[in-house]
């Protein structure tokens, strides 16, 4: 993944973000975006008008850094996660024995996407299952 580095060049510079597009014709708008991270894309020729007014390379723009992989459980181990308000009472709910997630929805008070994410995510980490007849139980 790239990392723009604009602010910093900017900043080493003494060249502000208006001065910037002054001098290179590029829009406020679009050097924002670029300045924020959230350019999707460059053109070769706003880099190169960029470098010539900052004298600077693209390397001091643009700086590569590897992805992390998420953290998570070792292969084969049974994932655990934290319990979240909404999941404990996902899990209070099918106390009470097999119950659809429109009753659990009624019972708690909580949004539908809500409890289907739960109860998604309660299945991911072992603590429910959803059986034959489309009940929900604890485990």
């Amino acid at each position: 993944m790239l990392e723009v580095r604009l602010a910093e060049v900017l900043l080493q510079r003494g060249v502000s973000l208006e001065e910037l597009g002054r001098r290179t014709g590029i829009s406020a708008q679009n050097l924002w975006v670029l300045k924020a991270g959230r350019a999707r894309a460059i053109r070769f020729s706003t880099l190169d008008q960029i470098c010539k007014v900052l004298a600077c390379t693209p390397g001091d723009l643009l700086q590569y850094c590897a992805p992390v992989p998420p953290a998570g459980p070792a292969p084969g181990a049974k994932r655990t996660m934290p319990l979240e308000a909404h999941h404990q009472l996902v899990l209070d709910a099918l106390e009470q024995g097999p119950i659809h997630l429109e009753d659990v929805i009624h019972v708690t008070g909580l949004l539908a996407q809500q409890v289907s994410v739960a109860a998604l995510q309660l299945e991911l980490a072992g603590l429910a299952r959803r059986n034959d007849d489309g009940l929900y139980v604890r485990l």
